[in-house]
């Protein structure tokens, strides 16, 4: 949707234009804003990694914990991968991160185990999609 000042003029073209303005007319002071703009974005990116950060530690403490409580014979742990990952066909970081955290908070390969589980579930997938197919 677009927005309009009073004027007419297209809100974004403004900025824009008042832009192009202030760096030909002020361009010290101009570069200083820029700077000032990117260290609070950085600021904010800086926030949110730090959540990322505690959300992931909180995660691999809830997996060693599971682990701790019911032993790594009694835990699976099923991975679904997010739609963009599905889509581009490449897992993302914290997808891969949690399956590290898994894999040694579980300390075991049991491969047998989890060939069943696996099957398990993709037959329970499928019937779940068959009318979708």
């Amino acid at each position: 949707m677009d927005r309009e000042n009073k004027n007419g003029m297209d809100i974004d073209d403004k900025k824009t234009w008042l832009g192009e303005r202030m760096e030909t007319l002020l361009p010290a002071s101009y570069h200083v804003y820029n700077y000032l703009s990117d260290v609070g974005k950085r600021l904010r990116n800086a926030a949110t990694i730090a959540r990322l950060v505690g959300a992931e530690h909180q995660s691999q403490a809830a997996i060693a914990e599971l682990v701790r409580l019911y032993s790594p014979e009694n835990v699976a742990f099923i991975h679904l991968p997010q739609k963009e990952e599905v889509d581009n066909g490449v897992p993302m970081m914290l997808g891969m991160r949690a399956r590290r955290a898994i894999q040694e908070a579980t300390e075991h390969r049991n491969s047998a185990g989890y060939a069943k589980i696996a099957s398990c579930t993709i037959d329970v997938i499928k019937k779940m999609t068959a009318h979708v197919q």
